[in-house]
């Protein structure tokens, strides 16, 4: 039987882009009157130059603001379901020690997440990184075709336009605490993949399920950025994380 608490969702974006990529989910979300918050990575910059991107941002740091999130919702009483995208895995898996519904129920604390939504991201477990640097840069004139394949032309330019600087900071800090292992986890598999190939997806499932994990798989035929392209699709699998679908 479903919980009878109220659902928010908090979403998190990958690497290189800001909360506008899932205005599509968070649309649908909020017309069936669910609570939305969507994540602004401190790792992801407009301007790398401003004093505000200096120093770099890390892993951490954007672990800590999802934390934050997620305790203000469970804090209300709500049942939390948090989605990440590509890299948005590695902070949101470092965030949820201590957030679990049941983990919160035995500190006498109401709320708390009830499901990990993963779309087409990372499983990182404990020790791994993605790489090291500063800042990384995706092309804005060519790599639309590699992360927005499944748009029109005009529109993965569009969103092209709006992504931002990528902290490689973040990029060389290891997680320390594999959420996924903890919390029911679906992970949302795009086969129109071309940032993240669905066989390395179905890799990282796979290991994942044999270390314990309380996870599924489901499949659609989205781009590396599922919430845009195929954004009826994830909002029926985070319906159905949270059991209001």
């Amino acid at each position: 039987m479903a919980s009878q608490a109220p659902t928010a969702f908090v979403l998190i974006p990958g690497s290189f882009c800001f909360p506008l990529v899932y205005h599509k989910v968070t649309q649908r979300l909020r017309a069936k009157s669910h609570k939305v918050t969507e994540i602004s990575l401190l790792t992801c910059v407009q301007d790398r130059d401003s004093d505000s991107a200096r120093p770099a941002a890390t892993l951490y740091q954007d672990a800590a603001i999802i934390k934050k999130a997620i305790e203000e919702w469970a804090d209300k009483g709500y049942d939390v379901v948090v989605a990440a995208n590509s890299y948005g895995g590695f902070p949101v898996t470092e965030s949820l020690k201590g957030l679990g519904k049941p983990e919160r129920a035995q500190g006498g604390l109401e709320g708390g997440v009830v499901g990990l939504v993963m779309l087409a991201s990372f499983l990182p477990d404990s020790g791994e990184t993605v790489e090291s640097g500063e800042y990384m840069e995706l092309d804005k004139e060519g790599g639309g075709k590699w992360i927005f394949n499944g748009l029109s032309e005009e529109d993965a330019n569009h969103y092209m336009s709006k992504i931002g600087y990528h902290s490689r900071q973040s990029y060389s800090d290891a997680v320390t605490y594999p959420g996924w292992k903890y919390i029911p986890t679906t992970y949302l598999s795009t086969s129109q993949d071309y940032g993240l190939p669905p066989v390395t997806q179905k890799r990282m499932f796979e290991a994942a399920k044999k270390k314990g994990a309380d996870i599924k798989l489901v499949g659609t035929d989205g781009d590396h950025v599922p919430m845009l392209s195929v954004p009826d699709d994830v909002t029926r699998v985070l319906l159905e994380a949270a059991g209001r679908f």
